[in-house]
């Protein structure tokens, strides 16, 4: 069993906003069998968008970039990145080979837990 599924909310790691519970299999329909790769994916992402410091793989990131310039993230007036899941599900299912579904479903899911845990607010 991937490290990242949980059976239930009570054994989530504080915060632990990518890990996926059996609830949100079934809410978001996500596929258990690419819970790693949909980790892997979206830790990808915010490596290539500059999000996490540090980055889990710095030079893949860069090489990320000079690869796919399509996918440089588009920024606010102050130059902030507006994370958008539609990119972030091209830029799984493009670079890393996921099923565009599950990479959307996945981030969403991703956005809905940050939410729970006051991460973020939406608008």
């Amino acid at each position: 069993m991937s490290r990242w599924l949980i059976d239930k909310e009570e054994d989530r790691a504080c915060a632990d906003y990518e890990q996926i519970s059996a609830a949100e299999l079934e809410v978001f329909e996500l596929r258990p069998e690419l819970a790693e790769d949909l980790h892997d994916g979206f830790s990808r992402y915010m490596d290539f968008l500059d999000l996490v410091s540090p980055p889990e793989d710095g030079p893949r990131a860069d090489a990320d970039r000079k690869a796919y310039p399509q996918f440089a993230p588009t920024r606010s007036e102050a130059g902030k990145v507006i994370y958008s899941n539609y990119d972030a599900a091209k830029f799984m299912q493009t670079v890393c080979g996921l099923p565009y579904d599950q990479a959307y479903r996945f981030n969403v899911k991703i956005e809905m837990a940050q939410c729970r845990m006051g991460i973020i607010e939406l608008p």
